[in-house]
């Protein structure tokens, strides 16, 4: 009975959000959903989303009114595309499609992530930790709220995992993390183990599918937008060190008439988590100056040493005995999210990808020498929660750090163990 209590508890927090998000999606403006729609319509008439510009001409169905200097179109072309068949519709319009698809695919990647665990009770806890934890949190409301992708990007691996225990077909699950990858270019890193299996084909797959929606992408629109967005993200980068580059400037956009976009956003406080941040941070606490170039190039180089480091011990694991397929999975979401924190910008929402890692360790969660962990993890989750508001300083943002910091501790952790040999099989999904 007190099973179906947590269950039913887990299932009301979750509606709860889901009326909230009810509300965010009828009167708060969606802003990052705003600029991949008004990227996906540059595309389609030939225009380039990373250099247009709000002038007083410009047509009102490609105005960002949230832009103010740089643009803020930081998404790979293939995203951008995967907008594109809505893109004709009123933002209005779009809005509400959107914010249904995203609680839709919330709650098909949690069917299908629990499908792939092969224990009842482990099904039963990450069912109630996924509905109750992630599906009542602040960050999931806030990425419906702004209309994020990433759980798109889970579901998408989500069903390449299932495939993969389920039917062994390597090309099938290939097709699906190489849409992924188009989506979330760092979900490349989750294939990068496989290249050194027996199952060499699902990588293989995954390139190639990669490989021609980024031609189709290509052609579709112009070779030199690539780079223009890439050199966007560079900008960002520097921007986000404190440099201060021409067009940033803190002049506010040319106002004008849009397709029915309310720019009101929620009223939260929303952090991000990056190593260019925490740099930055770090600059202000101690008010020292340093070179942004060094800061950027010192986090690149630690994301380089943390990810070979990771590959060198699966590679040696892989001479020594036969791999398992959740050590593989493991070893490449560790990396995959890993990444995310040496990226420019990593703002909270993205946390919803933990739901991947969840799974695929919540059977090693379930024994009783990592019942404190598994405390630790559920604690870190549900302080967010709790009314920080009335607290004399704004502790969103180290609530949420704290949040993200235990979850990539016991992901790296467990990778660890699964790469020298120390889980035993019991923990892993498939038998």
């Amino acid at each position: 009975m007190k099973y179906w209590i947590l269950a039913a508890l887990a299932c009301g927090l979750c509606l709860v959000n889901l009326w909230h998000s009810c509300h965010d999606v009828q009167n708060y403006g969606g802003t990052d959903l705003r600029v991949r729609v008004v990227g996906a319509r540059a595309l389609v008439r030939g225009i380039n989303p990373y250099t247009i510009k709000d002038t007083a001409d410009l047509n009102p169905t490609l105005r960002d009114p949230d832009q103010s200097g740089l643009s803020r179109c930081t998404y790979p072309p293939t995203l951008l595309f995967f907008y594109a068949p809505l893109s004709s519709l009123r933002y209005p319009s779009q809005r509400v499609i959107w914010g249904v698809l995203e609680w839709c695919a919330f709650f098909a990647s949690v069917l299908v992530l629990s499908a792939c665990i092969k224990s009842r009770d482990a099904r039963y806890w990450f069912f109630v930790a996924a509905i109750g934890l992630f599906g009542s949190s602040f960050f999931w409301r806030l990425h419906v709220e702004r209309g994020q992708y990433y759980i798109f990007v889970v579901l998408l691996i989500s069903i390449g995992i299932l495939l993969l225990l389920k039917t062994q077909n390597a090309v099938a699950v290939g097709i699906f993390w190489g849409f992924a990858i188009c989506l979330r270019p760092t979900v490349g890193l989750l294939v990068l183990p496989w290249l050194i299996s027996s199952q060499r084909r699902i990588a293989m797959t995954a390139i190639a599918t990669a490989t021609v929606f980024v031609a189709a992408a290509t052609s579709a629109g112009q070779p030199e937008y690539w780079l223009d967005f890439l050199k966007l993200s560079r900008a960002w980068e520097q921007s986000v060190l404190g440099v201060e580059l021409p067009g940033t400037t803190s002049e506010a956009a040319i106002s004008g008439p849009t397709d029915g976009y309310n720019t009101a956003m929620l009223e939260s406080y929303a952090a991000n988590l990056t190593f260019d941040s925490l740099a930055l941070s770090v600059q202000t606490m101690l008010n020292v100056r340093i070179d942004p170039t060094i800061v950027a190039r010192a986090g690149k180089v630690l994301w380089l040493v943390v990810i070979t480091t990771i590959w060198i011990l699966q590679w040696k694991r892989k001479r020594g005995q036969m791999v398992e397929v959740n050590d593989q999975l493991l070893v490449g979401s560790c990396m995959m999210l890993l990444t995310d924190y040496f990226l420019p910008i990593r703002i909270e929402y993205a946390d919803v990808l933990f739901l991947i890692p969840m799974a695929l360790l919540i059977p090693s969660l379930m024994r009783k020498e990592n019942h404190l962990l598994a405390a630790v993890f559920v604690i870190a989750m549900l302080i967010p929660l709790a009314p920080l508001s009335i607290l004399p300083f704004n502790a969103s943002a180290p609530a949420a750090m704290l949040r993200s910091c235990i979850a990539i501790y016991l992901l790296v952790r467990f990778t660890i163990l699964s790469t020298d040999g120390s889980m035993s099989s019991k923990d892993s999904l498939p038998k």
